[in-house]
């Protein structure tokens, strides 16, 4: 029997026929190893208009979860999904060892499903968009603002620095000179950040966000030259098979 994983988060709702748009797509796609669908934004409450400028008429909005690309079937091998929205053959997922480990409470680990996919563009394996499985992402008012912009883009930077040293963490020399040219390339930024706190034209959201995730870049290699839990943590690489034990 051909079992499929389907994914989604806690705060989305989806079409009636999400499963059997998935479950056609592989049928008719045995070739495709996973497959993502689009996520559109359900708004709990009417949306200030800074954010509604920001987004403006982008298909695809990370930070919201907004993910709607394609109108039709798309296969590719860079083909992407988002974890609220995708769904994977079992034999592959228990293949690839899984999820990379996300976001756990206050806490940056990992790069989650963009680790997976990734995992997928490296054994070259396809992956699909089916337009039918439609979900939505319900925002709440407190996601709307700068600072849940800046937390979510702290998140991206932690994650840029798991997936760089996932395959090997150099010595604490090496780390602690990773973290002094961030510091040095974005001191500016930092500053711009502390006086543009609080304003929501482009530009200050941009200089806030971009603070944020270089400031999160340096703390996670702080804790990587210290903290022998997440140096084991970062480097391995099966979730599914082997057990994970706390060094």
């Amino acid at each position: 029997m051909i079992a499929y994983l389907v994914f989604t988060d806690d705060d989305q709702t989806s079409e009636p026929a999400v499963l059997q748009a998935y479950t056609n797509a592989f049928a008719e796609h045995p070739e495709m190893a996973a497959a993502g669908g689009p996520i559109r934004i359900a708004w709990e409450s009417p949306p200030p208009k800074w954010l509604i400028e920001y987004i403006g008429q982008a298909k695809m909005f990370p930070i919201l979860g907004l993910l709607d690309v394609h109108d039709e079937f798309h296969l590719d091998p860079k083909g992407f999904f988002f974890g609220g929205n995708m769904a994977i053959r079992r034999e592959v997922l228990f293949q690839v060892g899984g999820f990379n480990p996300d976001l756990i409470s206050d806490i940056y680990l990992g790069d989650g499903e963009v680790g997976l996919y990734q995992k997928l563009w490296q054994r070259k394996m396809l992956i699909g968009y089916v337009p039918e499985a439609l979900m939505y992402n319900y925002i709440p008012p407190q996601r709307m603002t700068v600072d849940f912009f800046r937390r979510r883009w702290a998140n991206e930077g932690a994650a840029e620095m798991y997936a760089r040293y996932h395959h090997g963490i150099p010595d604490r020399l090496r780390l602690c000179k990773h973290a002094a040219a961030i510091t040095a390339r974005s001191s500016k930024r930092w500053l711009g950040a502390i006086l543009l706190r609080g304003r929501t034209d482009r530009r200050s959201v941009d200089v806030q966000m971009d603070a944020a995730r270089t400031q999160s870049q340096v703390k996670y290699l702080i804790r990587l030259m210290f903290n022998q839990e997440l140096r084991s943590l970062v480097l391995k690489k099966d979730w599914l098979n082997e057990p994970y034990v706390q060094a």
